[in-house]
């Protein structure tokens, strides 16, 4: 594998932040879209690996909900169709609406 193709070295400190998000990406609820992670999975792995100073499971939260806002609107990006010439304009009173 060429080296800028090769994923960035986690800090040691952060493993277990990255390794906890990566368990709880199979709690999310899957439909249409990809559904956030619940806080109540947040809250079981942290009571499972230990975690129980309130400041620290505090922050382990803060960290797991801005990393999954950020693939969720990565996700977003990347799922939503492109516009297409052929479609032309929607019909008054159809129920297609343009972004």
């Amino acid at each position: 594998m060429r080296p800028e193709h090769l994923p960035p070295e986690i800090p040691a400190h952060l493993a277990a932040i990255w390794a906890g998000f990566w368990d709880l990406d199979s709690c999310r609820m899957a439909g249409m879209v990809p559904g956030r992670i619940p806080y109540t999975a947040m809250l079981a792995w942290l009571d499972e690996h230990g975690v129980s100073v309130p400041d620290l499971r505090r922050w382990y939260v803060e960290l797991w909900q801005a990393l999954d806002a950020e693939l969720l609107r990565e996700a977003a990006k990347h799922s939503r169709p492109e516009p297409t010439e052929s479609a032309g304009p929607a019909r008054p009173g159809s129920r297609v609406t343009r972004r």
